[in-house]
């Protein structure tokens, strides 16, 4: 095998499934600046707590990422009291005691920033992961929808 097609492999595989934003490097990673439009990246990001209380949700927000086939989407979590700045700009003055979804587009290397959240809130519900499949098929096609 070329070395740099195990570059690629290694690079595209390099994250969890569903890895926990820690810090702007990883944000940098996980969720790159968008560089040409056909190759958008949509980062899924399931903002929660670590409560046990959560973990229902968090365990329906790892099946709906392992069930993803396409790699224009990456998933990830941020804890809220860790992450709070992230998720004070993201949440605006939404009701933040709920696990909420955001999904995001990155737009460019000044910050800019396109997102949506998911509305209902986030409790692993069949529902909320039909809602959560519909608005990414959504994005995917409409991506004027990020604001």
């Amino acid at each position: 095998m070329k070395k740099q097609i195990m570059d690629e492999l290694i690079s595209n595989n390099k994250f969890l499934l569903v890895p926990r934003l820690v810090n702007q490097k990883l944000f940098d990673e996980l969720c790159p600046v968008k560089q040409f439009h056909r190759r958008r990246k949509y980062c899924v990001l399931l903002i929660t707590g670590e409560e046990e209380s959560f973990s229902f949700g968090n365990g329906a927000f790892l099946s709906v990422a392992s069930s993803n086939t396409k790699e224009v989407l990456r998933f990830a979590y941020v804890y809220q009291r860790q992450q709070q700045a992230l998720c004070e700009t993201l949440l605006k003055s939404r009701d933040s005691a709920q696990p909420q979804v955001v999904i995001l587009e990155r737009r460019n290397s000044a910050g800019k920033v396109l997102y949506k959240l998911v509305m209902g809130g986030w409790n692993g519900s069949e529902e909320d992961k039909h809602q959560l499949l519909e608005e990414l098929e959504r994005v995917q096609t409409d991506p004027s929808i990020l604001n």
